[in-house]
């Protein structure tokens, strides 16, 4: 067996063996379908001993990103969901929550905006939080902010003005640059608010080591209860995400 099998073998096994447990299940109670999978899994190795280790190593870094993944869950989720530093969409007395990793200069956030805005016409008792990660562009060159600044701005001291300013920051194709932010501040009347609030940097710094405790790697990524979904997901997969989580 070459090396580039073992590698695929070891990965994919691995892999197979951390879904048997990516949630919650009590002990010694599989599915049907979890033992199916433990029976092959097991088959497989008894045919492949040797690589038995490398398995055993990967589902042990797996499971330790797991628990480091769970502990930072849990240490920075009054920041994510009862924060209201962060813009919202939906009502605000939601029954439901999701929390969205987003940015104004990524495509795929652009892109999934429509199935966000869906989400909750739909589903009214489901409210998304948007947390700012400005990954892209930290600051725009001749303005002293950047569309993720200025959006926090806009939601902290003119509320009124988000809704419209947030759409047009999202309609924009491509980067954002100077011109582009100051068309959107003439439109929303926010010329004002493109001299950043030291307050916003600060919520933008605490969203970047929340993003980076929990692993994440890019936008957008959701949060859908203790479910992490990595990057763009069409409209019918979020929905379906949302109502099997929280059984709408």
């Amino acid at each position: 067996m070459t090396f580039t099998k073992v590698s695929y073998l070891t990965a994919a096994l691995a892999l197979g063996i951390a879904s048997l447990f990516a949630q919650p299940v009590v002990a010694q109670q599989l599915t049907a379908e979890q033992e199916q999978n433990l029976a092959n899994i097991e088959k497989l190795l008894r045919r492949n001993p040797d690589i038995i280790p490398s398995v055993a190593q990967s589902l042990e870094q797996f499971v330790e990103q797991q628990s480091a993944q769970r502990k930072a869950f849990n240490n920075y989720h009054d920041w994510l969901y009862k924060n209201p530093s962060h813009p919202t969409l939906g009502a605000a007395d939601a029954a439901h929550q999701i929390v969205v990793f987003t940015d104004y200069n990524c495509p795929y956030c652009k892109k999934l905006e429509p199935g966000l805005e869906a989400l909750v016409k739909k589903h009214p008792d489901v409210q998304v939080i948007n947390v700012y990660v400005p990954l892209r562009q930290q600051q725009v060159q001749g303005l002293a902010t950047n569309s993720s600044h200025f959006a926090l701005d806009i939601w902290r001291s003119q509320r009124s003005a988000f809704t419209r300013a947030h759409a047009l920051m999202m309609r924009k194709s491509g980067m954002h640059n100077a011109q582009s932010l100051r068309q959107i501040a003439a439109a929303t009347d926010t010329e004002q608010l493109l001299q950043p609030d030291p307050a916003s940097a600060r919520v933008i710094d605490s969203n970047m080591k929340a993003f980076q405790a929990l692993g994440l790697r890019g936008t957008p990524s959701i949060l859908i209860g203790q479910q992490i979904i990595p990057g763009y997901v069409a409209e019918a997969q979020l929905l379906q995400a949302v109502e099997q989580t929280f059984g709408l």
